[in-house]
């Protein structure tokens, strides 16, 4: 219980962090992150544990300014960060597809388990599928980041990379069904909508009723609870997905909600940092 609680504070405070401080100048201090992961009623001891267990994992950094010990995110936070901010808030309905699957191999030594568990993240939180226990594949070209993360952790030696086309004897299709649950991933996208569409439609309704400490703890979950999307949905081109794909009718969903949010929520933030 004491660790799944400390990754709760931990993704609010990366949901505040992206949505929040890294627009603003990307530092904060102690006393202003309590006040705003305690508008989620996590405790003043929960957060400092968090925060001293990311900057022991050189997640956040610190340093003092003018007397004052304020904390940022690392390089490499900031870099998942902005590609965690690109997909959440992405404009286009749909992504093109020029027809060609990449594909990744790999063959890890037991020996190596923990590379290659760092690997299979990497791989799921880019977008990748595991169509089987050693290959992975995606429609995007993906291989920049992931050619990052190989060198980061010296694995070139286990890894091959292709670009191919799919021939059969199965479809396209059939590759999708294979490498990940998108039947799930639906039903997780209808659940989000069926819980809040009718907040959505209450707060348009109340909205002149709403305090901004509700109104920003509303956008903080509504982000929160959207952004995990992001460790499951491929993001796949149109031609891929089936007919009954709710995933972009959630994304309109969290749009509006979000937008109508913003006024209120920005305001708690500005008076928690005193501007």
């Amino acid at each position: 219980m004491v660790v799944e609680y400390q990754l709760q504070v931990r993704s609010a405070f990366f949901t505040i962090f992206g949505d929040y401080i890294r627009k603003d100048n990307g530092m904060i201090t102690m006393p202003e992150l309590i006040k705003l992961l305690g508008a989620l009623e996590f405790s003043e001891e929960a957060v400092k544990a968090a925060i001293f267990r990311m900057r022991h994992q050189q997640i956040v950094l610190s340093k003092r300014q003018d007397g004052v010990t304020y904390y940022s995110l690392s390089d490499e936070g900031i870099e998942k960060m902005d590609e965690g901010l690109r997909r959440t808030f992405r404009e286009v309905d749909t992504i093109n597809w020029d027809g060609w699957w990449r594909v990744l191999v790999y063959s890890i030594p037991e020996k190596n388990r923990q590379l290659r568990d760092q690997l299979r993240k990497e791989l799921a939180w880019h977008g990748f599928g595991q169509l089987t226990p050693g290959t992975w594949i995606t429609p995007y070209n993906l291989f920049d980041p992931i050619k990052r993360v190989i060198k980061t952790y010296q694995m070139e030696h286990f890894i091959q990379m292709f670009e191919s086309r799919h021939i059969g004897p199965g479809s396209n299709q059939s590759l999708v069904e294979q490498a990940w649950e998108m039947d799930s991933i639906n039903l997780k996208y209808t659940e989000f909508i069926n819980k809040y569409e009718p907040r959505y439609l209450a707060f348009l309704q109340e909205k002149e009723q709403w305090d901004d400490h509700r109104t920003f703890a509303e956008r903080v979950n509504l982000v929160h609870e959207y952004r995990m999307f992001l460790h499951i949905d491929p993001e796949l081109p149109i031609e891929l997905l089936h007919v009954n794909w709710v995933g972009e009718e959630a994304r309109h969903l969290f749009r509006k909600y979000y937008g109508v949010l913003t006024a209120g929520a920005v305001s708690f933030y500005k008076h928690v940092r005193k501007r």
